[in-house]
């Protein structure tokens, strides 16, 4: 039969096991927030090189080079993605 003493030890662990799993929880949190960052910086830095080759190329390229997703591409901001999943 468990004493009170050995239902405290379980309560202690669970309650180690639920800390370490929060902590892993934010960590994991903490490491998606620096990727999206990082993948935010990309998407502008992408979209000022294409900036950059629209001033630059001739009218009958640009049709060719800016087709609909070069268009979509350029325009996009974080505003218009819906981070609510």
């Amino acid at each position: 039969m468990k004493t009170d003493v050995d239902y405290e030890k379980e309560l202690t662990k669970l309650r180690r096991q639920q800390l370490d799993t929060g902590m892993q929880l934010r960590e994991e949190i903490k490491n998606l927030g620096n990727k999206v960052t990082d993948m935010n910086v990309v998407i502008e830095t992408l979209q000022q090189a294409l900036d950059r080759a629209k001033v630059s190329l001739k009218d009958k390229d640009k049709d060719y080079v800016f087709n609909h997703s070069a268009k979509w591409a350029s325009g996009w901001s974080l505003k218009d993605y819906d981070y609510n999943i």
